[in-house]
Parts: C-alpha cells; structure tokens; sequence
C-alpha cells in the first residue's frame, strides 16, 4: 500500500533525529550532540519541510519517540510534538524507544517471524535496566507483551514460553551480565545508532497510523518508565 499522507518523526532520546515521509520517500537529518537539540530542532524542521514545500498545518500525523532515555532530551522532543499538535490539530504516534529497538530487530529479517519475541535492553543508571518484552503484530508492527519496567539485570524475569524463538536486543546483554545465554537458541541484536532508528521510527509511525493507533497532542508524556525519578 502506498502511503501517501505526510509525517514528521521526531527523537531527542540521545542527540537529535528527525525525519519526513513523503509520498515522495524519506528525508533524514541526525545530530549527536545534545545539547544543541532545543536550538537545532526547529530551524532543521523548518528546514526540511520548505525543501518538500511542506506546511507544518500539512502533516498529517508526528511521530515522537518519548523514551525511556535522556531526561532533558525527552522534553524537547515531546513539547515540540505537542506545540505542532495543539496549533495544528495534528495526530501524534507516541513510540516507546523500547519498542522502537524491538521493531529495529524484527526488520533485520527478509521473512518476518511473528513467533519471534524480542527482549529489550537499555541502560539506566547503575546496575539498571530499562526491559521491555515485544512481539511482531501483523497491523501495528510491534507491540508490548508485558509493561516496562526499570530492574536490575539479576531480576529480569524473562516471559519465554515454550516453542518461541527469543532475541535479546541492546547494548547491555553484551556485557555478559544477562542470563540469555540460558537460552538456546537465542540471538543477540546491538542498539541501533540513530541514523537507522529513525528510518525505524518512521516506518513503524507509518504502520500505526495505518492502524489508527494515534493520540492527542494533550495525550501525549514522555516515557521514563520509572515514575519516580531520583535523576536527571
């Protein structure tokens, strides 16, 4: 199916990534210093959009990562989101950086497996983790088997059921820290740098917004996962 409507992506987690889909294809821009990302942000979507001869009122949904993921970084992403969403009446998919590296290691196959489930790992502070458990879904791309949650390597609880293939995605199961090796069978995916997580965020947006699965601009929060937050 062609997708023929207009979108803005938009992820501040780490640095700065934007991106446009167009009926046209793809535009991508990246930043990795982020402490410029609250003064780089507008001026460089302003400035994809007028390449396209795009109007912001002309988008038709935004997709923003909301985290987990910098603090700081979060809110300029997701206030940007909402400004756009507020002023114009335009639809948000709000993506979960979790699920996005969860969709990442379910594209990396030509075939994909819907039996496949994808446990994902980011770090947190200390000896913590941010874990995710996800697996394919045929319309929204990938969804959440269990909730979010903020645990130590050691008490991860892992929702293997027999017969399912596992994939242990993100940087920290590469510490050997894990217990994924207690699986056979099992693969290992490392997180994406941004350039591809935000053809990724983009791709998945597209899918959700194909499948109705949007929200309101006052709807939408970042995602710290841990609600009680003791950092920044």
């Amino acid at each position: 199916m062609a997708f023929r409507e207009l979108m803005l992506a938009i992820d501040t987690s780490s640095g700065c990534s934007l991106g446009l889909l167009t009926p046209l294809g793809e535009t991508f821009w990246v930043s990795h210093a982020e402490r410029q990302s609250a003064h780089e942000i507008l001026p460089e979507i302003e400035k994809m959009l007028r390449a396209e001869k795009i109007n912001v009122q002309e988008l038709n949904a935004i997709a923003v990562a909301t985290g987990p993921g910098s603090f700081t970084g979060l809110r300029i992403g997701v206030s940007v989101a909402q400004a756009f969403g507020f002023a114009h009446g335009i639809p948000i998919i709000a993506v979960s950086n979790l699920a996005l590296l969860a969709y990442g290691a379910s594209a990396r196959h030509e075939k994909v497996e819907f039996n496949e489930m994808f446990l994902v790992a980011e770090e947190a502070r200390g000896q913590e983790i941010y874990f995710g458990c996800y697996k394919n879904s045929p319309d929204g791309g990938i969804v959440a088997v269990e909730p979010e949650v903020v645990v130590s390597l050691d008490e991860v609880v892992y929702p293997i059921k027999h017969g399912v293939k596992s994939c242990f995605v993100g940087d920290p199961w590469f510490t050997g820290c894990g217990k994924e090796n207690v699986f056979p069978g099992a693969s290992k995916v490392r997180s994406e740098i941004e350039s591809k997580s935000i053809k990724h965020l983009l791709d998945l947006g597209r899918l959700r917004f194909l499948a109705g699965t949007v929200i309101s601009a006052g709807e939408l929060r970042p995602n710290y996962v841990k609600e009680d937050l003791d950092y920044v």
